[in-house]
């Protein structure tokens, strides 16, 4: 294990360095699309949240609208049951 393995971001934090809100952050930890940990808030691994950026960097260039239009679709409805849901 090197330090990248090691570094870990508040949300916060992960916006500041990574662009995005806190708030994104937050939800795409909560939604499992990045690594981390909780104690006494969220911490995302640093590596995982710049593999996420890429992911989506790299879908945006090659996938078609279509596909685009219904991973937008999933994390609308996912955030929409999660305030239903409280």
């Amino acid at each position: 294990m090197n330090l990248r393995d090691r570094e870990y971001w508040t949300p916060t934090e992960a916006a500041a360095v990574m662009g995005r809100s806190a708030a994104y952050w937050a939800r795409v930890y909560d939604e499992g699309l990045v690594r981390g940990y909780r104690d006494r808030g969220r911490h995302l691994q640093a590596e995982s949240c710049r593999a996420l950026l890429e992911r989506l960097s790299e879908r945006d260039t090659v996938a078609p609208a279509a596909v685009r239009l219904a991973e937008a679709q999933r994390i609308f409805w996912n955030h929409q049951r999660a305030r239903v849901a409280g």
